[in-house]
C-alpha cells in the first residue's frame, strides 16, 4: 500500500473509531489487515431459548449489516476529506459467530455475544 493511502486511510478509521450505540450495547471497530479493511460489528444480547435465537439472527445480521455500512460510509467519507480523492472497496467475505459468556443451571437466560466482520478489499 502506499504511504498517502494508508495515511488518509488510518486518519479516516480514527476519526470514526467511537462509532457505538446510546446505551453501548452495541459497536463496530475498524482494523487494517495487509491489503484487507475488516470492520466488525459486536453487540450482546440475552437468549432464552435456542428458538429465540434462531428468530433474533435475522434481525441481529439486519442490524449488523446496517451499522457496517453506515460505518464503511463514514469511513470513505473522512477519507475523501482527507486525500481528495474516493476510497475504492471491494467486499470479499462476510464472517459471523456467537459466542457464550454466561449460562445457568438456575435461570433459562444466557447472555451471548455477537460479531459479525465484513472484509473489504482496498484499491
Amino acid at each position: 500500500m502506499e504511504y498517502d493511502l494508508i495515511d488518509g486511510l488510518s486518519s479516516a478509521i480514527d476519526n470514526v473509531y467511537n462509532c457505538s450505540s446510546e446505551d453501548g450495547s452495541r459497536k463496530t471497530k475498524t482494523r487494517l489487515v495487509g491489503e484487507e479493511m475488516h470492520i466488525t460489528y459486536v453487540t450482546i444480547l440475552n437468549s432464552s431459548r435456542e428458538s429465540d435465537l434462531h428468530y433474533q439472527m435475522k434481525s441481529l445480521k439486519k442490524e449488523s449489516n446496517e451499522m457496517i455500512t453506515s460505518r464503511l460510509r463514514t469511513i470513505k467519507k473522512e477519507f475523501k476529506d482527507k486525500s481528495g480523492r474516493p476510497l475504492a472497496t471491494k467486499k470479499l467475505g462476510i464472517c459471523d459467530d456467537i459466542e457464550t459468556l454466561t449460562i445457568s443451571p438456575y435461570s433459562p437466560f444466557r447472555k451471548l455475544k455477537y460479531s459479525c466482520t465484513y472484509k473489504y478489499e482496498i484499491k
